[in-house]
C-alpha cells in the first residue's frame, strides 16, 4: 500500500500503537496487547492510517 505517509510523524504514532498492541515482541507489548487492548476496527481496515488521522 502506498500512502506516502511513511515518514510522517502521525504515522509513526499509529505504527507503534498497532505494534504495542500486536506484535509480542515489541517491549511494550506486555502493557498493551498483553493486558488485552485492541485497537477498534474503523483503524484496522484497509483504510485503517487515514481514518487514524482524521
Amino acid at each position: 500500500m502506498e500512502h506516502g505517509l511513511s515518514k510522517t510523524r502521525l504515522y509513526s504514532i499509529y505504527s507503534g500503537m498497532k505494534q504495542r498492541c500486536y506484535n509480542q515482541n515489541n517491549e511494550h507489548y506486555q502493557w498493551y496487547g498483553g493486558k488485552g487492548i485492541t485497537i477498534c476496527d474503523e483503524w484496522m481496515d484497509e483504510n485503517g492510517l487515514q481514518n487514524f488521522i482524521e
